[in-house]
């Protein structure tokens, strides 16, 4: 057990440094290193699967190309110099008959000995009316909607003298030997009518059903068929595709083949465009008709739900009321023990808290707002402290205007200060420091100044500004207050 444990210790270190080896070598990130091997892995499954599809089509063009050069060899030993116009029906079979060349070819091939030996060797006419009876079974085929294989099994049959299977024709006759011989005389084929079948040859049995094809309508549906439907178009282009694969790989009638897959594909094409087209036209009708159908029954049943359902809560009415009472004491329960109270209180507090929060937020924005106002007019004028607009644009002009407003109105002022000055010294005796100055100077020893009365008489205007002229502010203030005396 020991060496057993020591034998874990060392393995699990060792593995775990595997793994961080591996990390290394493919790259140090791990997820990336995932990533990318996945994408590795896809771009290689990928790879791999188109490859596989290469390979599957070189597959299946190899295996139809060895098919065809077999069945191409058993027509040139049976049919020999007309083996051509065998091989020439066969490639056309994708439009006419619905079958691959190879498939036509092996088919001829399987009745071709029959058809031989009642026709005396006669390659050429051989020729013909194999390529009739395998364009009638492909048509019986399409018209009854019976296996191809089952037709072939039936023609094969009467090719060895077996009539059991020709009921599978679906023509009318029974599958024995007098059902042939029935089935001949309704053709015509015959001038006389017979009793048996001695001396009848294979080919006559398939003129025989061709002509009862005829009468029936049958014969050239599949080509019908092939050209307008969108099962027979399916068919040609299967055929036609089988037709190119034997063709690449052979290396013969290529060309051939690829007009044959192209009429294919156009004409399958046209009538998938027109199988669409038609179920998206007929698709309307279809739900209408469907909801007429089913209206009728709808309400009936729709009634006796409801009538169902309305029983089941009468019969049930005393349970259900229960459960109601039960759910509604519930109810009122759970509404008792809530808190209204303390609900609505954290109701409010969370609205006063959430109207503080986002006043605070408020209050904060409109400061901020205010602030780049006041920022942005103090920008655009220019305003540092003080105001260079201001200074500029409007205090520079207040005492221009003002020296404006004082000339302009020079006249009124002194025609107002005229008539104070006329009113007031008219008859007034006004002593004056110039007066007594000339008294003195006349009499230095007067001891009393001299009045001197002065009679104001025209233009007073002189007499005041020589006093504001030579009166000093004492003088000038005496003087107002010897008019202020006078006046009062």
């Amino acid at each position: 057990m020991a060496d057993l444990g020591t034998a874990y210790v060392q393995i699990v270190p060792s593995a775990k440094g595997i793994a961080g080896k591996i990390g290394e070598e493919i790259g140090g990130d791990s997820e990336k290193t995932g990533k990318s091997i996945g994408s590795k892995i896809m771009s290689g499954i990928k790879a791999a699967a188109a490859v596989a599809a290469i390979g599957k089509v070189i597959g299946d063009s190899i295996s139809a190309g060895a098919d065809l050069e077999q069945s191409i060899g058993g027509i040139e030993t049976m049919f020999k110099e007309n083996a051509d116009q065998v091989i020439a029906y066969a490639n056309q079979a994708y439009a006419t008959a619905g079958l691959s060349a190879n498939d036509y070819m092996q088919q001829v091939t399987s009745f071709s000995a029959s058809l031989l030996q009642g026709l005396g060797g006669d390659t050429a006419a051989a020729g013909e009316i194999a390529n009739m009876a395998m364009i009638d079974m492909a048509d019986n085929a399409n018209k009854f909607g019976t296996d191809i294989e089952s037709v072939q099994a039936a023609v094969q049959g009467l090719a060895k003298g077996n009539f059991t299977m020709l009921d599978n024709l679906k023509l009318g006759f029974a599958g024995t030997k007098e059902g042939m011989v029935d089935l001949i005389n309704a053709s015509g084929i015959m001038e006389n009518e017979i009793s048996s079948l001695d001396g009848i040859s294979f080919d006559q049995m398939l003129l025989a059903i061709h002509e009862v094809q005829g009468q029936l309508g049958i014969t050239g549906t599949t080509a019908a068929e092939a050209a307008s439907t969108f099962s027979g178009s399916l068919s040609m282009l299967k055929s036609s595709w089988t037709n190119v694969l034997a063709a690449l790989s052979t290396g013969e009638n290529l060309d051939q083949a690829m007009e044959g897959l192209t009429q294919s594909m156009m004409a399958f094409g046209s009538n998938a465009v027109r199988l669409f087209g038609n179920i998206i036209k007929q698709l309307p009708q279809v739900l209408i008709n469907i909801l007429v159908e089913m209206i009728p029954n709808i309400i009936p049943f729709a009634v006796d739900m409801v009538k169902s359902f309305a029983t089941a809560i009468k019969d049930n009415w005393p349970a259900i009321k229960a459960a109601f009472a039960t759910m509604w004491e519930q109810i009122k329960t759970a509404f008792k023990s809530i808190d209204w109270a303390g609900l609505g209180k954290n109701i409010i507090d969370g609205i006063v808290n959430g109207l503080k929060a986002a006043g605070a937020a408020l209050v904060k924005f409109l400061k901020e707002l205010a602030q780049k106002a006041l920022n942005g007019v103090k920008e655009l004028l220019g305003i540092g402290s003080p105001s260079k607009v201001f200074a500029n644009e409007v205090g520079r002009w207040i005492p221009a205007g003002i020296a404006v407003g004082i000339e302009g109105n020079e006249q009124q002022l002194d025609s107002a200060v005229q008539s104070a000055v006329d009113s007031a010294y008219s008859g007034l005796v006004l002593p004056s420091p110039l007066f007594s100055a000339v008294q003195r100077a006349l009499n230095p020893q007067a001891a009393q100044p001299v009045e001197v009365t002065v009679v104001l008489d025209g233009d007073a205007r002189k007499l005041f500004r020589m006093v504001r002229t030579e009166n000093t502010t004492q003088t000038r203030r005496t003087n107002y207050n010897a008019l202020a005396a006078a006046r009062g």
